[in-house]
């Protein structure tokens, strides 16, 4: 554990590099809230995997593959939930 004085040291070492530089702030944030390390690129291309799986498996239903579908969709629907909180757009950074 930090000591008192410890930690104001490090509080005003954050409260001055927050002040010179927000952008890096930012961005290391961004980095420490990422714990698994997945690039949003990978979500995507899961993403992609699943639904064109279980279009397949839709596409051929009449070959009783159809029930398939149900956890690819599932599985797309996490991926993508967990891409969008883990890499939100712009727009919905707060401001």
């Amino acid at each position: 554990m930090l000591s008192e004085s410890e930690r104001r040291r490090l509080d005003d070492i954050a409260r001055r590099l927050t002040a010179s530089d927000p952008d890096f702030v930012a961005w290391m944030t961004a980095q420490r809230t990422n714990h698994l390390g997945i690039p949003g690129r990978c979500y995507t291309i899961v993403i992609a995997l699943s639904v064109v799986s279980a279009m397949i498996c839709l596409a051929l239903i009449h070959a009783g593959t159809g029930p398939a579908a149900v956890p690819a969709l599932a599985l797309a629907a996490g991926a993508f939930f967990l891409r969008r909180r883990r890499f939100p757009t712009a727009s919905s950074r707060p401001g």
